[in-house]
């Protein structure tokens, strides 16, 4: 099953821990979990601090703006990282504002992968989805793939193993995030 999920409908909420808004793009709820997977885009546009998820891990990649300073490490545009929900982060701007792309996850149930992709214009890449859940998040760009246009801001969600071959008819480069999201073996949910 493959589908485009527009921008205009995410899920704007705020955060945990009330200092920021957050764009809900999907999520698989749980049994007795608020969720076993979230993916969503957020603008971050002062110095604060991450809520914490116990039991999760996350997967972070900055797609518009300079970068964050996440604990003094610094987290630059299209660098995915991963850290434990748990994990106490202080956030701070590079230079100015940005938007990011997170994936938490409940870390017994599920392993997760995000990776950056840039494809010139013109050009065209076969790409193979692995896991249960595949989402392609456009950061920049047009993507055509399966008689579906996927453009900026946008993500197709792709569930099951495919080939999928990716398209960029447009004069701009293409760039986007691959997010894989696998169930662990052995797992109740």
């Amino acid at each position: 099953m493959l589908q485009v999920i527009k921008s205009s409908e995410f899920v704007s909420m705020p955060w945990k821990n009330g200092q920021g808004m957050t764009d809900q793009i999907d999520l698989l709820p749980g049994r007795d979990l608020p969720y076993l997977w979230r993916l969503s885009s957020a603008r971050v546009e002062a110095a604060s601090s991450f809520s914490l998820f116990p039991g999760y891990d996350r997967l972070l990649a900055v797609f518009q703006g300079e970068g964050l300073l996440l604990n003094d490490r610094p987290l630059l545009r299209h660098m995915p990282v991963a850290f434990a929900g748990e994990e106490e982060i202080q956030c701070k701007l590079l230079a100015g504002p940005v938007r990011d792309l997170g994936l938490i996850y409940h870390r017994e149930s599920f392993m997760a992968t995000m990776v950056h992709e840039h494809i010139p214009a013109g050009s065209e890449q076969t790409v193979q989805t692995v896991g249960q859940t595949t989402f392609f998040f456009v950061s920049h760009g047009t993507m055509t793939t399966e008689n579906l246009t996927v453009s900026t801001g946008d993500a197709l969600k792709v569930q099951d193993s495919i080939s999928l071959q990716i398209k960029n008819d447009g004069p701009d480069p293409l760039d986007f995030l691959q997010i894989s999201i696998t169930p662990r073996q052995n797992t109740a949910e």
